[in-house]
């Protein structure tokens, strides 16, 4: 399944998808034979009985107005060249899901699995949104349900893209995943820190990192002793990733620190 997403209608579509589609094909050939070139592969090394992997594209999209342009290359030609060749010309097509509109309670009958549901859901209702709290009550099954399975890459991947793109203040958020026990709230925690120290790094601020990391560490175990509080200011960038990947699991800020 190839699934691409987008957040605003692209006329040429249709092509992109198709371009992906060959290219994914391409390489199911060339590993078929191994070695040498793609040019030499590509001109007749893998037999006779060439089969091509079935790949299903899927483009979600989330916007502000309805899908309008092609989801097949057969809206692509003209009126013309359609009429005069037909079944000549390539019918290339992908499964558009469209969520500009979609509601709430649609997306809660909808046969997905916690991950899909909650994914669609912040796509649909996480941009500019400023009480992303009451949308995430909505599905407080399914985060909950990524959190007890431990899902830590799933739940983090889809809650960095929702923290993101939303106009919450983290005192709300803070406050929804606090209240749904404490497993939620070391995965909320988990996750806001290992975005602030991605930022960090990347702004070169260190210290940003580190000093929500004592944030963090006081509402869960208390203020840390002076000799702590110097080794987190002190800390590098990968030893801030370090104690963020311990947090979820240790009993003290020793624990973390270790």
């Amino acid at each position: 399944m190839l699934v691409e997403h987008q957040s605003s209608p692209d006329p040429l579509m249709a092509l992109r998808v198709l371009d992906y589609v060959t290219r994914i094909w391409w390489r199911h050939l060339d590993a078929r034979v191994g070695s040498g070139t793609g040019a030499t592969r590509r001109r007749g090394g893998t037999g006779s009985s060439v089969r091509l992997p079935i790949v299903l594209p899927v483009v979600v999209y989330q916007g502000r107005r309805r899908w309008n342009v092609p989801t097949s290359l057969a809206g692509l030609y003209g009126p013309v060249g359609e009429w005069e060749l037909g079944a000549l010309l390539p019918r290339h097509e992908f499964v558009l899901h469209d969520l500009t509109g979609v509601s709430v309670e649609e997306l809660l009958a909808a046969p997905l699995t916690p991950a899909a549901r909650l994914a669609l859901a912040m796509l649909r209702f996480a941009p500019r949104q400023e009480h992303l709290a009451q949308v995430l009550e909505e599905f407080t099954p399914d985060v909950l349900d990524l959190v007890r399975t431990r899902a830590d890459r799933m739940f983090a991947t889809i809650m960095e893209y929702a923290y993101q793109v939303s106009d919450t203040e983290p005192e709300e958020l803070q406050t929804f995943f606090h209240q749904l026990g404490p497993d939620a709230q070391e995965a909320y925690m988990s996750t806001t820190l290992e975005r602030g120290v991605a930022q960090g790094v990347a702004k070169g601020r260190a210290e940003g990192a580190a000093h929500m990391l004592t944030r963090l560490l006081v509402q869960r175990f208390g203020p840390p002793t002076p000799e702590q509080t110097e080794r987190i200011q002190a800390a590098t960038p990968e030893e801030l990733d370090a104690w963020v990947d311990r947090l979820p699991g240790a009993a003290s800020i020793d624990d973390v620190l270790r």
